[in-house]
């Protein structure tokens, strides 16, 4: 494969049923059928697709010519590699669409995860060489055949995993439409997002304006409630002490008819208020004349006692 690389030409259907072991256990490559010059535009012109869908590389199932060169020979070598280790085809959709669309899109599952037993160098080896990127395959048939010396030699080879980045960035580019559709409608929640986000703001800033202003209000109504309940209980003291003055009057002067005989206390001078009351001059009246028809001897007597006293 190497010697037909290097005098320009490229096989672009290399696939199991193509390779041929002879009694020595040497591989040969046969049916050149599809193949093209460097100078040409191919051999044969039978449509864009040309070549086995299930080993064609990426770049020949989409119909680049311009890109098709040594390294989709290079990418259907590593398939027919997968397949001797799996016992499988890297894609086995039997729809030609959907097949066609795994060659573009989709990865193959790792040959360890279907044979756990293969070795992780030579997992690395067929990997690298069925890289969805011409670029990122081996440059040369030759260096592919170089890093399978070395693993059969144990020794380091030289292809390396990708790192996690470097899947993220080669899944990212094969699926950028779908990206960039993602992308857009993340655009267009975040910025709804962030409208609703501002208006819930701003009702809460109206709420809170207005609850503080209802407060206000209340406390305000409250301190005015408060100043008019102790108006009213200074007015009610006033009318109750105006009342009570009143009532004592009137009791005075009820004291002081004519017809009552009971001392006048309210006219006392006020250094004898609080004290007992002076019995009344009729009280002492009544009580010097105990019986009116049983006095009137000894009243006489009294009299002439006193008559003769100023006499003398």
């Amino acid at each position: 494969m190497e010697h037909a690389h290097a005098v320009g030409v490229v096989h672009r259907d290399v696939k199991p049923g193509n390779l041929l072991i002879d009694r020595q256990g040497r591989a040969w490559v046969a049916d050149f059928g599809l193949a093209q010059f460097d100078a040409d535009a191919g051999l044969t012109l039978t449509g864009d697709v040309l070549g086995t869908l299930r080993y064609m590389s990426p770049e020949q199932a989409r119909g680049a010519r311009p890109l098709v060169d040594h390294r989709t020979d290079i990418y259907s070598l590593g398939a027919t590699l997968y397949e001797l280790l799996t016992l499988r085809p890297p894609f086995d959709e039997t729809d030609r669409q959907k097949l066609l669309r795994q060659v573009l899109d989709d990865e193959p599952p790792p040959p360890r995860q279907l044979r756990p037993e293969t070795p992780k160098d030579l997992e690395t080896i067929v990997l690298k060489a069925m890289s969805k990127s011409p670029h990122d395959r081996y440059a040369t048939a030759q260096e592919l055949a170089d890093d399978l010396r070395r693993f059969l030699d144990h020794t380091p080879i030289r292809a390396c995993r990708p790192k996690f980045l470097e899947r993220l960035r080669k899944w990212s580019r094969r699926h950028a439409r779908g990206l960039l559709a993602a992308f857009s409608v993340l655009a267009v929640l975040a910025v709804g997002l962030a409208a609703a986000t501002a208006l819930i703001l701003r009702e809460q800033g109206r709420t809170e304006a207005v609850r503080r202003e209802m407060a206000l209000a209340l406390k305000r109504a409250g301190f005015r409630s408060a100043k008019h309940d102790e108006t009213k209980t200074a007015g009610e003291r006033v009318l109750a002490g105006k009342s009570a003055h009143r009532s004592g009057h009137l009791s005075d002067q009820r004291f002081a008819s004519p017809q009552d005989s009971s001392p006048i206390i309210s006219r006392e001078p006020p250094e004898t208020r609080g004290s007992p009351p002076r019995p009344h001059k009729s009280w002492f009246r009544k009580r010097a004349e105990p019986n009116r028809s049983g006095s009137s001897s000894n009243r006489s007597s009294r009299q002439g006692e006193f008559s003769s006293t100023v006499r003398n």
